[in-house]
């Protein structure tokens, strides 16, 4: 098993969005807005039918509401790119850019976990504090290239990137031990040090940057952080799971349960 990780949603450059996390560790998942791709303007929903907007989603922990005290009015009407998307377990990447081309390495039985930033919720309020957490992840079933022609195709139905109509995009379908986990796990840099590495096998350098600005560089790109065929791996890919374990729940670290 190698274990992914892709850092999703909205973040520091969208304009005051952010994913809500609350006192209970429970969540909601806010994806990041889409853009024009020449003018990078956000594309509204009366100029992309069948595309979802902000005001579409739905609660997870309240199924009957509405996300839109979470986002701002600005942004209510405009398409965002809902993905991961957690009821048919699917995440789809064009993979063909630097921030994402290792996930098209990605095979069956492989891990995909995703990262996101949140910002702490007091009942109604927003506080403006920040972290890192796990929200989720997919254990392939199936990790390959999606056109209109693919047997797969009806797996993705309900991703963004077949909402969209994308003629190709590189595809994650996560098997029944996949899931949105039900508190965040929080990425520190206690569990960093102890578990991450960078691309040349070293602890992460925390000199030059805030602890949100360092976690957020590392992850930028889409990459493989914990191989269990490399026995020092597997020892961090252990405290990984007891760490999940710890903040969500013995279930939800079941995602890495073949981690022996």
């Amino acid at each position: 098993m190698r274990i992914f990780m892709a850092n999703v949603g909205a973040n520091s450059s969208h304009q005051g969005l952010f994913s809500p996390i609350f006192a209970d560790g429970t969540f909601e998942f806010l994806p990041i807005p889409v853009t024009h791709h020449r003018t990078r303007q956000y594309i509204r929903r009366s100029e992309w039918p069948g595309a979802v907007s902000y005001r579409d989603l739905r609660s997870h922990n309240y199924p009957d509401r509405d996300l839109l005290c979470y986002v701002p009015q600005k942004l209510w009407d405009i398409v965002c790119h809902n993905d991961p998307e957690f009821v048919t377990l699917t995440y789809g990447d064009v993979g063909d850019n630097g921030r994402s081309a290792a996930l098209t390495r990605m095979q069956k039985g492989d891990v995909l976990l995703f990262l996101a930033r949140l910002e702490d919720w007091v009942g109604e309020r927003r506080t403006g504090w920040y972290g890192f957490y796990l929200i989720g992840g997919l254990l392939a079933e199936y990790a390959g290239w999606i056109t209109g022609q693919s047997p797969e195709l009806d797996r993705f139905t309900k991703n963004d990137h077949v909402i969209r109509r994308d003629d190709k995009f590189w595809g994650i379908a996560g098997s029944d031990q996949s899931r949105r986990f039900k508190r965040a796990v929080p990425i520190t840099r206690e569990i960093c040090d102890r578990v991450l590495r960078d691309a040349r096998g070293k602890v992460w350098n925390w000199d030059k940057n805030t602890e949100l600005g360092t976690i957020s560089s590392y992850t930028r790109a889409c990459r493989s952080v914990l191989d269990t065929n490399d026995d020092e791996q597997h020892g961090r890919t252990i405290v990984l799971r007891e760490w999940i374990a710890q903040h969500t729940g013995s279930s939800d670290a079941e995602l890495l349960e073949l981690v022996a």
